[in-house]
């Protein structure tokens, strides 16, 4: 008997938590004996060859490949008309329709829901899993464009993508990541249902406290600290603040390759070494690493939840954090952590007063790894994404 199959829309395998939420669907689908089928559209500066840009237009087609990714799994990278106006990149052409054809399930992962463009547009019943909205996905890279591409997205991306959030929002069930993710949903449309959360999971066995005292004077970040939404630099500045009364503090920072430019920003205000860039690890060394911080700091401009905040938390290691969406609904204050302004002096402050106070440390650390048990267990998510799965697809089994 063949397996059912699912098509899986998401963005190309990166870090991130995209990947991670990626593979999160993927498990509980193989769980359940679904074959799913991975396609996101492939960026243009990757494979400029699958897309049309305008200059391209009266010769060119778009065109489709059969890659392998996402746990070693059939996955198809698709090329978009105009890949420059971004709301065309999940436009269902030829290509998207003839691959929907062989499907019964649709499912979307993504940071915001505009992967699930081919099934909304195409009248497809699909369940897609959203990070954030698009406004918060996009903002802090708009910024960093030239002036022509920032009024090109200003006159018709902008506009474009909002109109089709709204639609997708309306077209299936969307659930959300976060409480913040779906409160920001309700604003775009009211109708939308804000107790559609399908919390990430997180691994208990890997995530872990050590058993063993971390060291009292290590703090650290998770992430694509090189992505602007992360707003490092807050983080750094802190640094000099909080080696003026702590001077051995350090802080290392996982997840991305230093740019030039950063460690040139760290050389400036001559923090070589006390700020450690350590670049992308596995999952077993940032288990390793984060069960040994004082603090996990999220001093982030925006967050559609921040998974390795929780997977600190699961290690035992409380969560200092700006108020940037996503921690809020995990970063209890005076529970399991601590939630500061967006300056360097409010960063400092708290993490000193968790250095220098082992015992309010050793409570946040408790009551974090007990809030990660209650309430991002894969059990708890396997629960709450098959109840959404069959309101989509009552027939499933």
């Amino acid at each position: 008997m063949e397996k059912p199959r699912v098509l899986v829309t998401t963005i190309p395998e990166a870090g991130g938590g995209v990947r991670s939420m990626t593979n999160v669907i993927i498990r509980l689908l193989m769980e359940r004996q679904y074959e799913p089928v991975v396609a996101y559209y492939e960026y243009f500066s990757v494979a400029p060859e699958l897309s049309v840009p305008f200059y391209k237009l009266p010769w060119k087609t778009v065109g489709a490949k059969k890659v392998i990714a996402y746990q070693g799994l059939d996955a198809y990278a698709i090329g978009a008309w105009l890949p420059e106006l971004e709301f065309t990149n999940y436009w269902p052409h030829k290509h998207w329709r003839k691959l929907m054809e062989h499907f019964q399930y649709f499912v979307t992962v993504s940071g915001n829901n505009l992967a699930a463009t081919p099934f909304a547009f195409t009248g497809k019943p699909f369940l897609c899993w959203a990070a954030t909205e698009a406004d918060g996905d996009r903002n802090d890279r708009i910024s960093k464009f030239p002036f022509h591409r920032r009024l090109l997205d200003y006159c018709v991306n902008s506009w474009m993508i909002r109109r089709y959030e709204k639609r997708i929002l309306r077209a299936g069930r969307v659930v959300s990541l976060s409480r913040s993710t779906a409160r920001n949903f309700h604003r775009i449309d009211p109708q939308y249902d804000e107790s559609l959360i399908l919390p990430m999971p997180i691994d208990l066995e890997l995530f872990k406290p050590s058993g063993v005292e971390p060291d009292s004077d290590l703090i650290g970040f998770v992430g694509r600290y090189t992505d602007p939404r992360k707003n490092i630099r807050l983080l750094i500045n802190a640094m000099p603040i909080i080696l003026e009364q702590r001077p051995s503090c350090r802080l290392v920072l996982i997840g991305s390759f230093p740019t030039p430019e950063l460690t040139k920003y760290v050389q400036s205000l001559q923090l070589e070494n006390r700020v450690e860039m350590l670049g992308p690890k596995n999952n077993q060394e940032v288990a390793s690493i984060l069960s040994s911080l004082t603090a996990f700091v999220v001093p982030s401009h925006q967050e559609g939840l921040c998974i390795a905040a929780l997977e600190a938390m699961a290690a035992g290691c409380p969560v200092i954090s700006t108020r940037c969406g996503g921690p809020e609904e995990f970063v209890i204050p005076g529970e399991t952590g601590v939630l500061v302004e967006s300056t360097g002096h409010a960063l400092a402050a708290a993490v000193l007063d968790l250095l220098r106070n082992p015992e309010i440390r050793r409570k946040l650390s408790a009551n974090a790894r007990s809030l990660i048990e209650r309430k991002y267990s894969y059990d708890r998510v396997r629960e709450v994404f098959w109840d959404n799965f069959r309101q989509v697809f009552p027939s499933s089994n």
